[in-house]
């Protein structure tokens, strides 16, 4: 008897996932901006979603791929436009961009300023004005003074009052990206002489006699400024270098004898 047996090979069932399509997002986001000519601008990411453990970067300045790290640190020039594209590694995921960023860049450092306005051989205690042109990119000035002098500004001119101290006067033009200065050199002359000690001299004399008249040297004095009764000499005003004069007399009566010690300062 002839038995046919007929063999029916039997496969394991094979899973198949179908996953749903997904949409990925990026955003990025930029250390600084506007920025200083030829600063350093760090890029990165902000948020992102459906890029996988493993994406594909690719940075592009003005659509020009420049970077494929996760961050981008580059120096850029004003209007410069910045992107991120993302090659996501999950399955059913298009590639997918980031927000555009568009660079703006500050102005320079401002120029050196030009030479400071204003006397460079000053009186104590007096109100001097010191001055300079308006610089190019200075949002602000600020001004520095020697040690005992006062005043305050904001701008490219400043009204101060000088002090006893010898020294230089800086002004500092401040801008968004950096800053220049200026400087000038003042010398602080002595103060006006102190009041002079009393005259030394005949205070009974005869019409027509030659006198002397003297006072103890005065500290700072440049010269002496006399005045006799009139009549006398001349001329009843004399000036002289030194503390004493000699003087013809003039007619007989009373009269008074001043000196005022002087310089540059005052009296």
């Amino acid at each position: 008897m002839l038995v046919i047996i007929n063999l029916i090979t039997i496969l394991q069932p094979y899973k198949i996932t179908v996953n749903s399509i997904r949409q990925g997002s990026v955003v990025i986001q930029a250390s600084e901006n506007p920025v200083c000519p030829g600063e350093n601008i760090n890029f990165s990411i902000a948020s992102i979603s459906e890029a996988g453990n493993n994406p594909v970067y690719d940075w592009r300045v003005n659509n020009t791929s420049v970077g494929s790290n996760s961050t981008l640190t580059t120096p850029l020039n004003s209007g410069d436009l910045v992107q991120l594209f993302i090659t996501s590694s999950n399955p059913c995921t298009d590639d997918f961009s980031s927000n555009q960023i568009i660079i703006s860049v500050k102005p320079a450092a401002p120029d050196t300023p030009s030479a400071i306005n204003g006397a460079t051989l000053v009186c104590p205690g007096i109100s001097e004005t010191y001055s300079i042109s308006q610089v190019n990119n200075a949002i602000s000035y600020q001004w520095e003074l020697p040690v005992g002098w006062s005043g305050s500004s904001n701008t490219s001119s400043i009204t101060l009052t000088t002090g006893t101290n010898t020294g230089a006067i800086k002004v500092i033009a401040i801008g968004e990206c950096g800053n220049s200065e200026q400087s000038i050199y003042v010398n602080v002359q002595p103060g006006a002489p102190a009041q002079p000690g009393n005259i030394s001299g005949n205070n009974s004399v005869c019409p027509g006699e030659e006198e002397t008249y003297s006072i103890t040297p005065v500290v700072n004095a440049e010269s002496y400024e006399w005045t006799f009764p009139s009549g006398w000499g001349n001329g009843n005003i004399i000036t002289t270098s030194t503390p004493e004069t000699t003087i013809i007399t003039g007619n007989s009566g009373n009269g008074l004898i001043t000196v005022k010690a002087l310089n540059s300062c005052g009296e």
